[in-house]
């Protein structure tokens, strides 16, 4: 048996016996006492919620400004060397007045370029972040609605496995993560989440 199939195996086992411990819990639970369970893809959902669609706009046009703005003040930083430039036509003899001060502008503008990439990679990233959060938030939101509307008490996250992983630890690392085994397509809740979310966001957001 090589390395792969018997981390494959272990990870099965390992599951067999948190099955085995789960029995006896569940015995415990009082007869008529069911739990009503629904799950949901994450990934699917996000994916292709018109909010996502509409957050990745906004951070492509963040970016797209963020380049256009660096490309100028890299001409302007480029138009300041030249005098600097002892092979050029205009160059500046080094050590003259005229030559320092055209260094202190192009050293100036250097550094203002340098500040300004920080800064607005920065803010970029923060606005990802902040983003993300949001719809997040909107997601866990709208399916504690959805729950609560149909008698849910119990929403479980369900995602797609990658079993194109490299090596074993990756794939016992995928196996491990899964939370969601089996379920039925009755009890996927993923679509009607994504109906409603983006009906609720063209009628707020839509022109």
């Amino acid at each position: 048996m090589n390395k792969m199939a018997q981390s494959l195996m272990a990870a099965i086992l390992s599951g067999t016996a948190i099955l085995s411990a789960g029995v006896g819990l569940a015995s415990t639970v009082p007869t008529g006492a069911a739990v009503k369970i629904a799950v949901v893809n994450i990934i699917k959902l996000s994916d292709r919620l018109e909010e996502k669609t509409a957050q990745t706009v906004k951070l492509q046009k963040m970016i797209a400004n963020f380049k256009a703005e660096q490309a100028k003040k890299q001409q302007v930083i480029k138009k300041l060397a030249e005098p600097l430039n002892p092979q050029s036509t205009i160059a500046l003899k080094p050590g003259t007045p005229e030559y320092k001060a055209q260094e202190k502008k192009w050293e100036k503008a250097t550094v203002a370029d340098r500040v300004f990439i920080d800064f607005t990679q920065l803010r970029i990233r923060s606005e990802h972040a902040l983003l993300v959060e949001k719809l997040y938030h909107d997601i866990t939101t709208a399916i504690k609605a959805y729950a609560k509307a149909h008698g849910i008490e119990l929403v479980l996250q369900q995602e797609p496995m990658d079993t194109s992983v490299a090596t074993d630890k990756a794939l016992m690392v995928e196996i491990r993560s899964r939370k969601v085994l089996f379920a039925s397509r009755e009890i996927n809740i993923t679509d009607p989440l994504l109906r409603i979310m983006n009906r609720q966001w063209e009628k707020t957001h839509g022109q």
